[in-house]
């Protein structure tokens, strides 16, 4: 999959592409974009992961919800201009959180664990991909 964070106005992720239990040649560097003001991570499935991004261009209306694969693993954090924070899974329903940080992904409890001892989103990604075989390569960040 791969390991989202958000924190301090800042959105983390790795740009490691793999697929079942292999490490694909090359990097992704768009697992996380800003998309009208909003800042969108999306991890899991490659395609249900651009069904979110295309979504978001709409604002996320219920009008233009897409329909996704069927089972698809996706999970992603979408974070609004006024810095208001959810989480949506394959449900594709937004849930609102209230966190100083977020994350979501393979690797999400390792980055969970950095950032509640002080990491900043970046450092999280880091520490994750340390231990997380799913998260890897270089790390990107995006700015609300």
């Amino acid at each position: 999959m791969t390991t989202i964070t958000y924190t301090d106005d800042v959105m983390a992720f790795d740009s490691q592409v793999t697929y079942a239990d292999h490490i694909i040649v090359g990097t992704c560097d768009h697992k996380g974009k800003k998309i009208n003001g909003m800042l969108i991570g999306a991890a899991g499935d490659y395609e249900a992961c651009e069904f979110i991004f295309a979504w978001a261009k709409k604002d996320f209306k219920e009008e233009h919800k897409p329909t996704l694969p069927l089972d698809p693993t996706i999970n992603s954090i979408i974070v609004k201009p006024n810095g208001k924070v959810y989480r949506m899974d394959g449900g594709l329903v937004l849930y609102h959180l209230k966190a100083d940080y977020v994350a979501v992904g393979s690797g999400e409890q390792l980055a969970l664990g950095a950032m509640a001892q002080g990491a900043t989103a970046v450092e999280a990604v880091k520490i994750a991909s340390k231990y997380d075989v799913y998260t890897g390569g270089k790390i990107r960040q995006i700015k609300l």
